[in-house]
């Protein structure tokens, strides 16, 4: 990718093997919420996140990055599957649990950038809990997980090993900005090195899932270069239905049991006095541990 002002999308053909089906169940946890008619589960579970491997009509490989938000369905961008042949899903890679899939596109959506991909012997602890952002003066604290260039591993001569690592990076959206282009401009810890000019080090990050506090938001989509390597823009589930036709959205709320448009079901997650997420929850915390009133307390 050359250096302009133009979006790279997070995702590149790439040399990585998807190495052997497995089909291991993963660990179950508690439920913790109701969303959508069924019990929910919040926050990020690294054992939901996958890497999505893609094999396109001209034999070209290319990476990203997906989350598994009800039992057989993964959410990825639609960049990512676009033009495919074969679609692997592949969950805890060199994990003791680890598994891969064989997927089918069941919804994508070019102008949202979003995909919903059917892996039916995947399930959940239930279904993730989703959000939306109100247009405050706030910044909001959000955690992502994913499989970008830069983790690409090397022996020690220097030459690429046939996988990638995960990239657990924490940051922060103020949330007024990147409203024209719909998207949430979060800023991560940048990559030590970019060595490429040609190609983001971000590749293979598209997709990957973003929450805030226990609600998904919204999911890695591009790197704008110009704002630098610690920038991510992340589309914002809230936004979907501006750019969906009825049918599109009935069609997509039919999958995953969640109205995504105004008045649905997709809580804020933003305090009422617009300060940062971390201020809110840390009040809640405090409120929790402290008591209604001191008693025989002197001085």
């Amino acid at each position: 990718m050359r250096p302009t002002a133009s979006p790279s999308p997070c995702t590149r053909r790439s040399p990585d093997s998807p190495g052997r089906p497995r089909s291991r169940a993963p660990r179950r946890s508690a439920s913790a919420d109701r969303h959508g008619g069924a019990v929910s589960t919040p926050g990020l579970d690294v054992r939901r996140i996958a890497e999505i491997i893609v094999t396109t009509v001209h034999g070209e490989r290319r990476r990203g990055t997906g989350c598994l938000v009800r039992d057989g369905l993964v959410l990825t961008a639609d960049h990512v599957v676009r033009g495919a042949r074969t679609v692997d899903v592949r969950f805890d890679a060199d994990r003791p649990g680890e598994r891969t899939h064989r997927a089918a596109v069941a919804w994508s959506h070019a102008d949202t950038d979003a995909a919903l991909l059917t892996v039916a012997e995947e399930k959940a602890d239930g279904p993730l809990l989703l959000g939306g952002i109100g247009e405050r003066d706030a910044v909001l604290r959000c955690t992502t997980l994913g499989f970008p260039r830069h983790k690409l591993r090397t022996d020690p001569t220097g030459a690429a090993l046939a996988y990638r690592d995960s990239c657990h990076a924490q940051g922060s959206a103020a949330v007024l900005g990147n409203r024209r282009e719909g998207t949430l401009d979060l800023r991560v810890p940048p990559p030590d090195r970019d060595p490429d000019p040609d190609r983001s080090p971000w590749e293979g990050m598209s997709g990957a899932p973003v929450f805030s506090g226990e609600r998904l938001v919204g999911i890695v989509a591009r790197h704008h270069r110009a704002d630098g390597l610690g920038s991510l823009a992340v589309l914002r589930i809230d936004r979907w239905h501006e750019r969906l036709g009825a049918a599109e959205q009935a069609a997509l709320e039919a999958l995953i049991d969640v109205r995504v448009g105004p008045g649905g079901d997709l809580r804020d997650v933003l305090p009422l006095d617009g300060g940062t997420l971390a201020q809110s929850a840390h009040v809640r915390q405090v409120r929790d541990i402290a008591p209604p009133r001191l008693v025989a307390r002197e001085g």
